[in-house]
Parts: structure tokens; sequence; C-alpha cells
């Protein structure tokens, strides 16, 4: 009765371990036409994941990275799978144990690039005729948008998302944005209200992050066959394929205990073998023998 409750709690433990997982997706320059799509398509992706792998999720989505940033921290042990800028995922702690495992595709392309939009009456040609002046950009691109090109802005405004930087340009919230080459505001407005200027080189699309801590190997193998699989919930942002990023990291096994070989005498009356048998044995025996020939000589 005893052992019996034991392994129930050790059941318990176990499922205990591996109850919840949450899916986290922050994707804030994502092309989708608005924060409704974004939010159906990922709410998709979260469902389909589930159902394909038999491992049930909890989606989170979220419009800010310091919000997101925040939620991880607290809920690390919970977290199965972010969904995010590479930037952004760069920025989260080394011990969390996040392994990059796909990366969007558009069109067979892992990459993208940015443009920084003015108004179409403002008098700037260049990055350089920003200075002294503000412009918007998306928290985890502010400190690699430009790199050594630049110049030194009066302020960066940070936005939460694409849409918003493009929105502070058209309504006075900044001089300038950084958004993606695919932002719908933007694209609506460019030739119009807007104009580019400033074009960046290629970035990487968002990538697909797994915490292999949260799943036994047969569940980890299910989620990410169930999440390839379940790539077309992502056409509303524009995601045409996955790429599978590195090497399957293997889990080390703990070293094999080298165990001393230790001899110990036995007495003959400690194994209790069977005593011999006094009967005598009689068994007949035939033998055959070849007797040379024997000449004995006449008299």
């Amino acid at each position: 009765m005893k052992r019996l409750a034991i392994a129930a709690a050790l059941l318990l433990f176990a499922t205990n371990v591996f109850a919840q997982r949450t899916l986290v997706v922050y994707l804030p320059d994502s092309p989708a036409e608005s924060a409704k799509k974004l939010a159906e398509s990922v709410t998709d992706l979260a469902q389909a994941v589930s159902q394909r792998s038999g491992v049930p999720f909890e989606l989170k989505f979220f419009r800010k990275a310091d919000d997101c940033a925040a939620f991880v921290a607290a809920n690390r042990r919970d977290i199965g799978l972010i969904v995010a800028p590479p930037e952004f995922i760069a920025e989260l702690p080394d011990d969390l144990g996040l392994a990059p495992i796909y990366q969007f595709s558009r069109s067979g392309k892992e990459t993208y690039r940015r443009i920084v939009i003015v108004r179409s009456a403002d008098a700037a040609r260049s990055l350089a005729d920003l200075r002294g002046r503000t412009i918007s950009v998306v928290q985890p691109f502010a400190r690699s948008a430009f790199r050594n090109d630049a110049p030194a802005f009066r302020a960066i405004v940070p936005a939460p998302d694409d849409q918003t930087a493009a929105a502070n340009v058209l309504y006075g919230g900044s001089d300038a944005a950084l958004v993606s080459e695919l932002n719908p505001v933007a694209a609506a407005h460019i030739g119009k209200e807007l104009r580019v200027i400033h074009t960046t080189g290629n970035v990487p699309l968002p990538i697909v992050a797994i915490r292999g801590a949260a799943f036994n190997d047969r569940e980890r193998e299910a989620v990410e066959s169930a999440f390839m699989a379940s790539q077309t919930t992502l056409a509303a942002i524009q995601v045409t394929g996955l790429a599978r990023l590195g090497g399957r990291e293997e889990t080390p096994r703990p070293a094999e205990e080298k165990k001393q070989l230790e001899i110990v005498g036995v007495s003959v009356e400690a194994l209790d073998l069977p005593a011999p048998s006094t009967a005598s044995l009689t068994v007949p025996v035939m033998v055959a023998m070849e007797v040379p020939e024997i000449v004995i000589p006449e008299q």
C-alpha cells in the first residue's frame, strides 16, 4: 500500500511538472492589417499546435516588449515556446534555456528590410538630415537599428509596434519612424503623405524558440512537427514558410556510476546443495577386442 502511494505521488509530480506550457508571441512589426488580424492569426496557431501535438498550450500575446519580458521573467517555468524577433530573444536571460528551432520565411527569404519614413513635406533627404530630430522606433530594434549610420537624434520615441511608429509620423508624434518595408500604414501613405529617405540592409525575420526543459523527448518532437504543420495559420502576416535553424541538441545523459566488484566467500552449507548419492551403480560393459592370430608349429 505504501509503495502504491509513493508511485501515485511521483506520477502526480511528473504530471504537474509538464502540466502547463505557454506559447508567448511578440511580433511588433508584423505586416498584419490590424492588431485584431494578428491576434486571430496567433490564436489559430496556438490552437493548431495544441491539437496536432496533443500538448495543450496557453497563448500569451503581447504588444509591448516590456510586458512580454516581464511575463517571461515571472513565469519562466511555464514557458514552452516563444515567437518573437531575434533582437528580443537575444535580450532574454541565457539560463532560460531557449533554443531557436524555426525562422519565418517570406517567398523563400528569411530576411527583410526596414525603412525610415518622414512626411512628404519634410526637408530631410537622408539619415544625416535627421540630426537633432525625433524618430519613432519599436523598442527591441532601437539598439541595432542603425549601428554606425545613426545620426545624433534629439530623441528616440519608443513605439509599441510598427503601426504606432508610422502613425506617429502621420500625426506629429515624431519627425521620422523606422518601420518594416511591409508596414501596412506606411504602404497606404507612401507617395502621398509619407516618403522613404533610408532603407536598411537585410535583417532577420522573427524566430521560434523552444525551452527544452518544458518537454519530454516525445512531446518535443510532437510539438516541433506540429508547429511546422501549422505554419499556414500565419498567412495573414505574410509568412509563407518556416526555415529550420541549427541542429537538435541532445540532452546530456548522466555518467554511469561505476560499481566496485566485491568478492564474498560463501560456505558449502550456505549454498544448500543436494547431498551426493551414495547408492552403487552397476553398468554392463561390452568390450570388443581384436586378438592376433596365433600359429602353433607342428611337432
